[in-house]
C-alpha cells in the first residue's frame, strides 16, 4: 500500500503539494495548535466521515471495554532511529506526530480502548527476562527484526499465521517484507503501514548537482534514470571526474577533499542487493538455504561493485551529503527527513543498476534500522480477553493490530510522505519521481539481515589495511551459517508446536 500511495502522490499530487502546501500548512498549524478542544472536534468530524470502518476492515466492530494496549518500542538517541509511529501526546504541527495523534484518538473513541507506549533502548532485551518468567510486559513489541528473532528462538513470541483477525493479504501489510523477515512458514513478525522505520531504512543515492554540472554542464540524470541508463559504471565515471585531492596526499579525506563517493561500509550490501541478488536461496516452503559455493550472480555483482567501492575517489563514513564537498553519497531515506537547508542543489537517485540490461532499479534496507511488530506469548494470559469475547489474549491483540494497521494506512502513511516531500532534497516533481524509482522495488535477504554467522558482505571491504575476498569469507562462514539456520528453524518449529 505504501508504494502504491507513493506512486499516486508522486504522479498525481506533486504539483498541488509544491504549489499550495505552504499557505495551507500554515493555516492548518494555526488551527491545530489553538487548543485541545479543537483537536477533539477535528477527530470527531473525521470519525463521522469514516462512516463504517468495520465494513472496510471486514471485522465485526467490538467494544474493547476500555482496555489499554501497551506497545514497547525502540528508543534511540538518533531522531531518525527512534519510534514515532505509535503514540503522540498532542498536536504539534508536525505531519507524522499529528497523524499518530488523530489515528489514536479515532481508534480510542471508536473501539473504547486506549493506547500507551513504553520506550526502551532494547525492547527485546528488556522483555526477554520478564517473558521467560511468564510476566506480562506489553501487548506488542516493536524492535529490530534481528533482535526479536532471539525471542522467537526462546519460544516467547506468537505465530499469527492462523489468526482469526490478521489478514496479511490486506493492503495495509507489507507481505514482501514479512515473507523475508519471517523464516519458514510462520508469521511472528508483522510489518506494513503501522511502521515508518521500514521505509526510512531504505538505501538510495544522494547527489550534489552543483558539483556534477561542473563536470558535465548539460547533465540530466533524471532522464538517464528514466531510460534505464543509471548504472554502477556511469556512477563510477562521474564520481571519478568530480573528485579532487585538494591537499595532494593521495587519499580522499572528508572535510578537506572533494569526495567522489561517500558511503559507509554497509553500502557494499546495498549495491549487491540493488542488483536483485541475494546471498541465500529461498523456497516456496519458506526454507532458506545457503549454497555450498557463492552463487554466480553474487560473484558477478561483487566483481561489478568492487571497483566502485575500492576506487580512490571514495571515502567511508556514514555522513550526510549536505555537510561536505561530496558528489555522491549512499544514504538512507531517514536522512531526508528534516534535512537541513543548505546553499547546494541536492537531489536523490535510485541505487545504480549493475548494467543497462537489468530491468528495474532495486533497493534494500539497513537491517539495523528495520523494525517490525511482534506479539509476546504472555498476552495469552490476559483474562480480560475472554470477557470481551475473544478466544485468547493473542486474538484480542491481533484484532486490535488489524484496526491499528488499517487506520495507519489511512492516516500515518499519507502523513509520512507529506513530511518526506518537504525535504530539502525533494523540492521538485522530478525529485519526487526519483524517490519513487529509488524505493519501489525492494530486495531483502534474511541471511544478511539476521547475521546468522553467514557471509558478512560489509566486512569484505578493507579493514585495518586488510582486504578480504568475498569467496574466502563465504567459505569461512558457510558451515556455521548452515548450522545456525538449522537451529533457528528447529526453535521455531518447537515454539509453533507449543501453541
Amino acid at each position: 500500500m505504501k508504494r502504491i500511495l507513493a506512486l499516486f502522490l508522486a504522479i498525481l499530487t506533486c504539483v498541488s503539494l509544491s504549489a499550495c502546501s505552504h499557505s495551507q500548512k500554515d493555516e492548518k498549524k494555526k488551527k491545530e495548535n489553538s487548543n485541545e478542544n479543537n483537536a477533539s472536534e477535528t477527530v470527531t468530524a473525521e470519525t463521522e466521515e469514516e462512516n463504517d470502518p468495520a465494513r472496510i476492515l471486514d471485522l465485526e466492530k467490538k467494544d474493547l471495554g476500555g482496555y489499554s494496549f501497551r506497545f514497547m518500542t525502540r528508543r534511540s538517541s538518533y531522531y531518525h532511529l527512534d519510534s514515532h509511529e505509535v503514540w503522540a501526546e498532542k498536536l504539534k504541527g508536525d505531519a507524522i506526530n499529528d497523524a499518530v495523534y488523530r489515528r489514536n484518538q479515532l481508534i480510542e473513541r471508536e473501539y473504547n480502548c486506549s493506547i500507551e507506549e513504553v520506550k526502551e533502548y532494547s525492547p527485546s532485551g528488556v522483555a526477554r527476562d520478564s517473558l521467560l518468567a511468564g510476566d506480562y510486559v506489553a501487548d506488542f513489541l516493536y524492535d529490530e527484526a534481528r533482535q526479536l528473532r532471539t525471542l522467537v528462538s526462546l519460544g516467547l513470541l506468537k505465530d499469527t499465521k492462523g489468526s482469526e483477525y490478521i489478514n496479511s493479504e490486506k493492503a495495509w501489510y507489507d507481505t514482501g517484507l514479512m515473507d523475508q523477515v519471517n523464516v519458514g512458514d510462520f508469521r511472528y513478525f508483522l510489518a506494513g503501514d503501522a511502521s515508518i522505520l521500514d521505509d526510512t531504512s531504505l538505501y538510495l543515492i544522494r547527489v550534489n548537482y552543483d558539483i556534477l554540472k561542473q563536470v558535465e554542464p548539460s547533465i540530466d540524470l533524471y532522464e538517464e534514470v528514466r531510460q534505464g541508463n543509471w548504472t554502477v559504471d556511469r556512477m563510477y565515471e562521474l564520481a571519478l571526474a568530480a573528485s579532487k585531492d585538494v591537499n595532494g596526499n593521495g587519499k580522499m579525506e572528508l572535510g578537506t577533499d572533494r569526495v567522489g563517493y561517500l558511503a559507509s561500509k554497509k553500502a557494499a550490501w546495498a549495491h549487491v542487493a540493488a542488483g536483485g541478488v541475494t546471498v541465500s536461496n529461498r523456497y516456496a516452503t519458506g526454507r532458506i538455504e545457503i549454497p555450498p559455493e557463492p552463487k554466480s550472480e553474487l560473484q558477478n555483482a561483487w566483481g561489478k561493485i568492487r571497483g566502485l567501492l575500492e576506487a580512490p575517489f571514495r571515502a567511508f563514513d556514514d555522513k550526510r551529503i549536505e555537510y561536505y564537498d561530496v558528489a555522491f553519497s549512499c544514504e538512507r531515506v531517514s536522512h531526508l527527513l528534516g534535512a537541513d537547508a543548505v546553499p547546494k542543489q541536492l537531489g536523490v537517485l535510485p541505487m545504480p543498476k549493475l548494467s543497462v540490461e537489468q530491468i528495474a532499479y532495486v533497493t534494500t534496507a539497513a537491517f539495523e534500522d528495520l523494525c517490525v511488530y511482534a506479539i509476546p506469548r504472555s498476552v495469552d494470559h490476559i483474562q480480560r480477553a475472554k470477557e470481551l469475547g475473544f478466544s485468547s489474549g493473542t486474538e484480542m491483540a491481533a484484532y486490535f493490530f488489524e484496526v491499528f494497521s488499517y487506520y495507519s494506512m489511512k492516516k500515518l502513511t499519507p502523513a509520512f510522505y507529506e513530511k518526506l516531500y518537504e525535504s530539502q532534497c525533494l523540492k521538485s516533481d522530478e525529485e519526487k519521481e526519483m524517490l519513487l524509482y529509488a524505493t519501489f522495488n525492494r530486495n531483502y535477504d534474511p541471511v544478511v539481515g539476521y547475521n546468522f554467522g553467514a557471509i558478512d558482505v560489509f566486512e569484505v571491504m578493507d579493514k585495518k589495511g586488510t582486504r578480504n575476498q568475498l569467496e574466502s569469507l563465504y567459505r569461512r562462514y558457510q558451515p556455521s551459517a548452515e548450522q545456525a539456520l538449522s537451529r533457528y528453524q528447529e526453535y521455531m518449529e518447537t515454539a509453533n508446536q507449543g501453541g
